[in-house]
């Protein structure tokens, strides 16, 4: 099937890896990172839960750290887009900017070229055209790529990955990463330790990228667990979840303190919980809860009811 496999060559290049070898610290991690990149791209262009094996090819030569990497689109993968519109990997690459050719099929600036352009420009508009294009806009110039670079572009696990792929260059001692054709091993993408700049990528500091905040409130019976005075952190348990929330129903606090209210192992309170969920621009999630309202207490049965009636 067309375009269900293909090779990339890439290459380090500096006086640190001249000798045809390189620390596996260094491209261990670098090889995950493209593995993740190219599958990041598939996921966005093609919509698919298909995947993309990487495999290295060692033909490393001295001068240069160069790899050559077969992608291959698993026969699965293939059956899987058969019937929709997909983007190959040749393609993919392309759009990526590891083709190994002159003449990308990319049909304009890749995503290494719109990475580069972005330095110290802030992107203000971004206009969609109805040819397949999208123009990028700064205060003082503008660039026009293909919608599928756009959307790479705005990945923020693409953007993750290719950070790391091009790490290795931050190092004393490797000077840039390339991209190379196949037959004479020209170069046709290089990315220096200045340029790499441009690709360091922190998710926390995109603006869409913020903490997102929910806050819900529900009512529920929960068991006591653990009781604390001190920053009124208690641990409760509703079914098999447990949870520390933060006490704040000063009315039942004060009941509590003057003797009005006690407990004991096994007393449930309904309570009105609130929930704050908190998702970060790296996928964590976090929840905070705490206690608005105690609604009602139900002390432990201390001894089995029974049906009795007046007897004679």
């Amino acid at each position: 099937m067309c375009g269900a496999k293909s090779k990339i060559i890439i290459a380090y290049t500096g006086p640190l890896v001249d000798d045809g070898t390189m620390d596996v610290q260094e491209l261990g991690p670098a090889l995950m990172a493209l593995s993740s990149l190219v599958n990041e791209a598939n996921k966005v262009l093609n919509n698919d839960k298909s995947t993309i094996a990487v495999k290295v090819n060692a033909d490393f030569r001295k001068g240069s750290f160069e790899i050559q990497l077969e992608l291959i689109r698993t026969l699965a993968a293939q059956l899987q887009s058969l019937f929709t519109p997909n983007v190959t990997i040749d393609q993919l690459i392309a759009y990526l900017g590891l083709a190994g050719s002159v003449q990308s099929l990319a049909g304009g600036p890749n995503l290494i070229d719109v990475i580069k352009w972005a330095k110290n420009r802030d992107i203000t508009k971004a206009t969609k055209h109805k040819n397949g294009t999208v123009t990028l806009e700064s205060e003082s110039d503008h660039i026009t790529v293909k919608a599928e670079v756009v959307n790479i572009y705005q990945s923020v696990p693409v953007r993750e990955s290719f950070d790391k792929l091009v790490e290795p260059t931050r190092r004393t001692g490797i000077n840039a990463f390339q991209v190379r054709t196949d037959k004479d091993k020209t170069v046709v993408q290089s990315i220096g330790k200045e340029e790499a700049r441009s690709f360091e990528f922190d998710s926390n500091k995109i603006e869409n990228a913020k903490e997102q905040v929910e806050i819900t409130e529900s009512d529920e019976w929960v068991n006591i667990l653990t009781v604390n005075f001190e920053d009124l952190k208690w641990r409760f348990m509703s079914d098999e979840n447990k949870y520390y929330a933060k006490m704040d129903d000063e009315d039942f606090l004060k009941q509590i303190d003057s003797g009005k209210q006690s407990f004991t192992k096994g007393d449930m309170l309904k309570i009105r919980r609130e929930r704050t969920q908190i998702r970060k621009a790296d996928g964590t999630i976090k929840n905070e809860y705490r206690v608005i309202k105690v609604l009602e207490v139900q002390k432990r049965a201390k001894e089995i009811d029974l049906p009795f009636e007046e007897g004679e």
